[in-house]
């Protein structure tokens, strides 16, 4: 029986086979727990093949490097992020600390006896974001207190002058 259409289909046979035809290209569906399925299927990638630990180890200086590296924003005593931004304030800082014999020179007197003479002043150009670092390089171990000491008695910054326990705000 001839049909006449838009479709070029005269004949119901022709029908039949499209339809044949469509329904031997469909699949079936896909088992996804079935996992050498859908891999051989191409729907994923097959598992990757495990590394060969002889080549990826690394040495203990290596991983120490890493370690190094992977903590350089962290303040290690504290465990406390370090600020990544700095205050771009520039001014000289004068440090006035107590005598200590761990702050000094050692001088030829007149008769050349040796003489330890302290150093109580220290000065620096830095950035308002560097004087808690440049400070902590004042505290010194006290044996008989058994306890860190901080030897900073008064510092100037930017015209001001502050106590060791105070920041300059910003």
């Amino acid at each position: 029986m001839e049909i006449p259409n838009k479709f070029g289909i005269h004949n119901i046979n022709q029908i039949n086979y499209k339809m044949k035809k469509n329904s031997e290209n469909s699949q079936n569906p896909v088992d996804v727990s079935n996992d050498f399925e859908m891999v051989s299927l191409g729907i994923r990638v097959p598992v990757a093949v495990p590394r060969d630990e002889s080549v990826w180890t690394k040495t203990d200086k290596e991983k120490k490097l890493l370690r190094r590296l992977r903590n350089r924003n962290y303040d290690l005593a504290n465990g406390i992020k370090k600020s990544s931004y700095s205050i771009p304030v520039r001014d000289k800082i004068i440090v006035t600390i107590a005598p200590h014999p761990k702050f000094g020179r050692n001088k030829r007197n007149k008769k050349g006896e040796v003489v330890h003479n302290t150093i109580t002043t220290f000065s620096h150009v830095c950035g308002q974001s560097d004087i808690p670092q440049i400070l902590s390089l004042f505290n010194v171990y006290d044996k008989n207190a058994k306890k860190m000491k901080n030897l900073v008695i008064k510092y100037h910054w930017n015209g001001k002058e502050y106590a060791p326990n105070m920041l300059p705000k910003w």
